[in-house]
């Protein structure tokens, strides 16, 4: 719906897209931001600003330009070897879906396009049992080979997974199987008390392939308002020692003012674990006014060597092509949020990132 950019502390920029649809404009300084406004399906406008650096806005713009994989795909499912009481954790490629005994036949949907990798793991039994296929490519409405599991399947190796500073907070253990073609979850549960760690799975011996990784999540909530996470990549399967971050701490809110559109602002500390992005949202309920969001993304490189975050929604109000409308509204019940993440480098053996979540309703 609109676009705009900030080169630097500037003014803000409209930006036409061009034939292909996209938006191109060229930063003179190092740092800057970038604002677009989108009308969400069943839900009012969303306005979102992202401050980074030059080379970041870059990365980002290719990836949002890239568009999204082909996900068409619909397979229908089968299995031998599971008994009532039995469940399969299915994943091809990205896509990935639960079944019991009593589901099959069943689907999987959401599929990507060529050639993908399969894991199929056995829970409920005596002993869990894995499935590996490689480079399986079916047309879209086919059907997976049975999955044999009293034939096909291996058992796998088990392992567990320390948490600490997890405090009081109920904690989740999703681990996810991660090849060149892809990957998706091996193995959940639901949020409990685990203060003595929480048995993982690994696929079959001798079923991995060089660069196939392991990414184990860890999830703590509170009270239904604060969460936290920590992800742990490895190469080789094993034990896993994983250690939470810190609590989130809320941000200050205020209101900067209420005319033309609301514009809110948020302050806070960078936190240890958590410095590579912020992001502080607002979304408005759909009635009596419309169902507004607003979300402000800030990176370390952007903050350079600052200790804090100091955001405030901009002023587009004089800019070609801004609708005060699109703004937040004043008077609509507000719900806010607080993302931080902290990530060493690119996914790989020996990734760790760090995320803390926490919100509420704007008094």
């Amino acid at each position: 719906m609109w676009f705009a950019y900030q080169d630097s502390t500037g003014v803000w920029n409209p930006v036409q897209p061009g034939g292909s649809g996209s938006y191109a404009f060229q930063l003179t300084h190092a740092t800057g931001g970038v604002a677009w406004v989108t009308n969400q399906p069943g839900q009012g406008p969303w306005t979102e600003v992202t401050y980074g650096s030059a080379a970041e806005l870059a990365g980002e713009g290719t990836g949002w330009c890239a568009g999204h994989p082909d996900r068409s795909k619909t397979l229908a499912v089968s299995t031998t070897g599971v008994a009532p009481g039995e469940w399969v954790n299915l994943a091809v490629g990205s896509a990935s879906t639960t079944l019991g005994a009593s589901d099959v036949p069943g689907f999987i949907s959401g599929v990507p396009t060529g050639p993908l990798d399969l894991t199929a793991m056995k829970f409920g039994g005596a002993v869990v049992l894995g499935i590996v296929r490689r480079g399986i490519d079916l047309p879209n409405n086919t059907a997976i080979p049975v999955l044999d599991f009293a034939n096909e399947a291996h058992p796998v190796p088990v392992a567990t997974v320390t948490v600490s500073n997890a405090g009081s907070d109920l904690t989740t253990v999703n681990e996810f199987y991660l090849t060149a073609r892809g990957g998706d979850l091996l193995y959940g549960n639901g949020f409990a008390s685990r203060p003595a760690g929480e048995t993982i799975y690994g696929i079959p011996p001798g079923a991995g392939l060089a660069g196939d990784l392991y990414l184990v999540r860890v999830s703590a909530l509170r009270g239904g308002s604060a969460i936290r996470d920590a992800v742990r990549v490895v190469a080789a399967f094993g034990d896993q020692a994983i250690a939470l971050g810190p609590d989130p701490t809320p941000p200050t809110l205020s209101t900067t003012t209420t005319t033309p559109y609301l514009r809110l602002h948020a302050a806070g500390p960078v936190q240890a674990g958590y410095g590579n992005t912020i992001v502080i949202g607002w979304q408005q309920a759909l009635n009596p006014v419309g169902g507004s969001q607003a979300t402000l993304t800030v990176t370390r490189a952007y903050l350079g060597t600052a200790t804090g975050y100091d955001l405030t929604i901009p002023d587009f109000s004089g800019a070609a092509g801004w609708q005060n409308s699109w703004g937040l509204q004043a008077g609509a019940a507000t719900f806010w949020f607080l993302n931080m993440s902290g990530v060493n480098g690119g996914i790989r053996d020996g990734y760790v990132e760090l995320t803390a979540a926490i919100g509420g309703d704007l008094p």
